[in-house]
């Protein structure tokens, strides 16, 4: 483990890779601490390669040429696309800094001699890859990618000039031939918290007598029936409300009503009830096509529920077959963000739910930092929880469980 004081990005970083490598490389080295520094530095490359150029662990662990004559690359891939990975990898204890100016050189000049098919000048186990460089480079649409992966901070700009230099050289005549990239500490820790997030939902629904907008931005809304509503929240959990202030709260004055209303006047649940708002990347409509519009069948992409959360889960606490006999319908509305500007969502997200008794906390969901924290502490066993929800400790906001 990095020493104390260290980034907990840090920390997390090395115990994936433990994870991930550790079975699979072994650090080499005079002592403890030379083998465990060379150990994550060649885990580093091999994270990089699984979590960017699509390797998987075996391949990426392959991918090394660490040792003597490397000449400063680490690590030589070949994507399923044809692009030629090159990496230097350097693990920096502190996690703070930048990788030395002479190793950077010593790279930039390694890219240098492969490409232009200097073999000699590297040692067996580039040699080995040698005709399948070869066969990358002679095809038609070869593309070279130049990674400096580290644990350290944003590189200077003596080190970026080098990188520069080096496609200007290579981009003049073969425009995106050849592109480096510097990946540190924090990309890398942003490649963790990718795998934390959510998948986003793809679904279809079934709208009964609905109408649409097109301009400015494309929605859809109609009567959609209680029943689908819950086989979402069933099938999705709490991914079906990832976007919106709040979970399900559970027992409260409100819900209750509303659970009262499904049970004795089912039937008049649409009138009494606000509806649920939809956000989605896109929306289409499927065949067949009624003229009428008096009901649809909807491709649905990334969809979350963004105002009516309580409704939705009201209704997923009912027993399924109740709606069978007891059909009740709501009204619901699907935004589609595909032509919207950036902020758009976010600005859906609260005026729609300013229209209810909303606690001042519950704004602070649609902070962007709040979900960054959640999918760093949830890395260590940590769940944080910042969304108001029916199973939520006495302490809400800033309340951390070990899961």
């Amino acid at each position: 483990m990095p020493p104390q004081g260290t980034p907990l990005e840090l920390r997390l970083l090395t115990e994936s890779l433990d994870n991930e490598f550790g079975a699979l490389i072994t650090g080499i080295g005079a002592n403890d601490d030379a083998r465990r520094n060379n150990f994550l530095s060649k885990a580093i490359a091999a994270f990089v390669l699984t979590h960017e150029a699509g390797a998987t662990q075996e391949e990426a662990v392959a991918a090394c040429i660490d040792g003597g004559d490397d000449h400063g690359i680490d690590s030589v891939y070949i994507g399923a696309d044809g692009t030629l990975w090159l990496i230097q990898s350097k693990y920096i204890s502190s996690g703070r800094g930048e990788p030395d100016l002479g190793d950077v050189s010593k790279f930039k000049d390694g890219v240098v001699d492969l490409l232009a098919g200097k073999y000699d000048r590297f040692n067996e186990a580039l040699n080995e890859k040698r005709h399948a460089i070869e066969s990358a480079l002679a095809d038609e649409g070869h593309r070279v990618k130049v990674v400096l992966a580290h644990t350290g901070g944003a590189i200077s700009d003596d080190r970026r000039n080098i990188f520069s230099d080096l496609e200007h050289t290579y981009n003049a005549t073969v425009p995106d031939f050849l592109r480096c990239y510097s990946r540190g500490l924090t990309s890398l820790h942003g490649f963790q918290l990718d795998d934390q997030a959510a998948q986003p939902i793809d679904t279809e629904v079934n709208l009964l007598d609905f109408g649409y907008i097109e301009s400015p931005y494309r929605g859809f809304y109609g009567r959609m029936s209680a029943k689908n509503l819950a086989n979402l929240e069933q099938q999705y959990g709490d991914r079906i409300v990832e976007k919106n202030i709040r979970r399900f709260k559970g027992s409260t004055v409100v819900n209750d009503g509303m659970a009262k209303t499904l049970q004795e006047e089912w039937d008049h649940f649409f009138y009494f009830n606000n509806g649920v708002t939809f956000l989605c990347s896109s929306i289409q409509q499927l065949p067949p096509i009624q003229q009428d519009r008096q009901q649809g069948r909807f491709r649905v992409r990334d969809i979350s529920i963004i105002n009516g959360a309580q409704t939705v889960g009201t209704i997923a606490e009912q027993n399924a077959a109740y709606f069978d006999d007891h059909p009740a319908e709501v009204l619901v509305t699907f935004i589609s963000l595909d032509q919207a500007p950036d902020e758009f969502g976010k600005r859906v997200t609260q005026y729609r739910n300013r229209q209810n008794a909303v606690d001042l906390e519950d704004f602070s969901a649609l902070d962007e930092r709040q979900e960054t924290w959640r999918q760093t502490l949830a890395i260590t066993g940590i769940e944080y929880l910042y969304k108001h929800g029916d199973n939520d400790p006495l302490v809400i906001g800033c309340s951390l469980q070990r899961s």
